[in-house]
């Protein structure tokens, strides 16, 4: 039997009608056949040395306490005989926390015990279960297993639009728990980020309906507006984000604009049969997903900035693109003079995920030449700029119980290749008694995987202020790690807050209207 979480036990239990129960006597028959009524169910039950006196129910809980006198010697038994339809009518809790077989989702306890039972199912479901000499209380607890089913929700409200200025707009919606039941009498609360006077609230009826209306301010800008709706009743939380994607008359594919910790970048894009709904990254991993809605399948021509695809992985390889069913290794994609990556990816009917993998393996030197690699230190990431010419930087990494910063990179033969680093001295720097001091710089070769020795290396400092420091270092042809070991690394500093060194990107108008037909 599973851990029973005490928690989901509600006290004050509703005492339910209690029909045929036979009177009980200190002397117990061999077995007692008897019943009893729950809200309209008839349980049938048989028992040895223990009887029923009281039966309570608590719909909330879905739990099912009996009273009982039992035996003071000998131990006893009980068989509770109910159909399927009765099992979920008292412990499913919902179409979507229905009661199956093998009926483990049910628990019982003796006297606040946990016990264990045995089922049987034929046409009924026999559950059996032993009774403690001198046991008093017997409890059946289901359908309340911490995270079953999917949570309360909202239904009915569009996952994203698109709206004109001055447009008025009916929201029908439904809160449900989570499983399947409807939540009467909630509050529901709307609130739509800058546009403040589309906030609301209202509150559902007997049916868990709710209905909102609001009208798009007439001088609304195009963008994309982010709207949070709340459902609230009690422990209840429901929670739904949508997009108002307003557009004024004769407007279409609004470059998206894309904030991040790092910095805001507009993406543009063109497809004529959809609309973007949102872009996400995930640093980390090297990667981004766009989700989008369209009428019809198609080609979306989409530009992500170079600073941004610098971000997201340092080094850009080869491209997976999964779009649809369908992944596509090695995607076609080409820049432009900037080294702005376009690329243009099949879409299809209804409303899906792009997502973009951007490998660190292979990069090539023509789009990884300057801009911003993303360094995890701890668990925050920082962007560092850089400039490198003869190869191409592989990793970017940070040491923070040595305290120093390790640059993996592949040299072109022959003599490898120069990197300018620019070090953020609120994340790394080399101090002593206050002043600077040099950082002891290394390089090892890696040579089929492994580390083959290392050395001492030379570097220059061509620009140190008070917010950086800027290291021009040489590096061997193919691929070798270079150490650059200082005396403080974040977290240690006093103050951990990072200066972002990344500026607005924009995208000048020429790739505004080339994107947009």
């Amino acid at each position: 039997m599973k851990t029973i979480h005490y928690s989901i036990i509600v006290a004050g239990l509703t005492i339910c009608g209690i029909s045929a129960i036979h009177s009980t006597d200190l002397a117990f028959a061999e077995k007692t056949k008897s019943s009893f009524d729950v809200d309209g169910n008839k349980i049938n039950y048989e028992s040895t040395n223990a009887n029923i006196t009281d039966v309570k129910f608590d719909p909330q809980s879905a739990s099912l306490v009996f009273n009982i006198t039992s035996d003071k010697v000998q131990n006893g038994s009980m068989t509770l005989v109910m159909s399927q339809e009765q099992i979920n009518a008292l412990f499913g809790k919902g179409p979507r926390c229905e009661i199956q077989p093998p009926f483990n989702q049910l628990y019982l306890l003796v006297d606040g015990r946990e016990s264990d039972y045995k089922i049987t199912a034929d046409k009924y479901i026999s559950m059996k279960f032993d009774i403690p000499s001198g046991s008093e209380e017997v409890e059946i607890i289901g359908g309340g297993i911490i995270g079953q089913g999917d949570g309360p929700q909202i239904k009915g409200i569009p996952e994203s639009d698109i709206y004109r200025p001055g447009q008025q707009v009916a929201w029908n919606g439904v809160l449900e728990d989570y499983c399947g039941n409807v939540i009467s009498d909630a509050a529901i609360y709307l609130d739509v980020k800058n546009i403040e006077s589309l906030s609301q609230n209202t509150t559902t009826d007997s049916l868990g309906r709710f209905t909102i209306n609001f009208t798009i301010p007439p001088d609304s800008e195009s963008g994309r507006y982010k709207a949070t709706l709340y459902g609230i009743k009690q422990n209840l939380n429901a929670m739904q984000i949508t997009t108002l994607l307003v557009q004024k008359n004769g407007e279409t594919n609004i470059p998206f604009l894309f904030n991040t910790d790092f910095g805001s970048f507009e993406i543009p894009y063109h497809f004529e049969h959809g609309e973007i709904v949102d872009v996400s990254q995930y640093f980390a991993g090297n990667s981004m997903s766009i989700r989008y809605y369209a009428t019809q399948n198609g080609t979306m021509e989409i530009l992500f900035p170079k600073t941004l695809v610098d971000l997201v992985s340092g080094n850009v390889g080869t491209i997976t693109v999964r779009t649809g069913d369908q992944y596509i290794d090695n995607f076609p994609e080409h820049t432009d003079s900037e080294n702005h990556r376009i690329f243009d990816i099949p879409v299809y009917e209804g409303r899906n995920f792009i997502d973009i993998s951007m490998h660190q393996e292979g990069g090539h030197p023509a789009y990884n030449n300057s801009g911003l690699h993303v360094l995890l230190v701890g668990d925050k990431l920082y962007p560092i700029p850089y400039n490198i010419t003869g190869g191409i930087i592989q990793n970017l990494g940070a040491d923070i119980f040595h305290k120093k910063i390790q640059v993996e990179t592949i040299g072109a033969p022959p003599g490898g290749g120069h990197l300018r680093l620019e070090l953020p001295r609120n994340i790394f720097d080399s101090i002593q008694d206050g002043q600077d001091k040099k950082f002891v710089v290394t390089n090892t070769l890696i040579n089929n995987g492994l580390l083959t020795g290392t050395k001492s290396i030379g570097y220059t400092e061509s620009n140190a202020t008070a917010k950086s420091r800027v290291l021009e270092i040489n590096f061997p042809q193919y691929q070798s790690i270079t150490d650059i070991q200082g005396t403080t690394i974040i977290p240690e500093f006093s103050f951990v807050t990072p200066i972002l060194l990344v500026g607005m990107v924009s995208v000048i108008v020429f790739y505004r209207m080339r994107f947009r037909k």
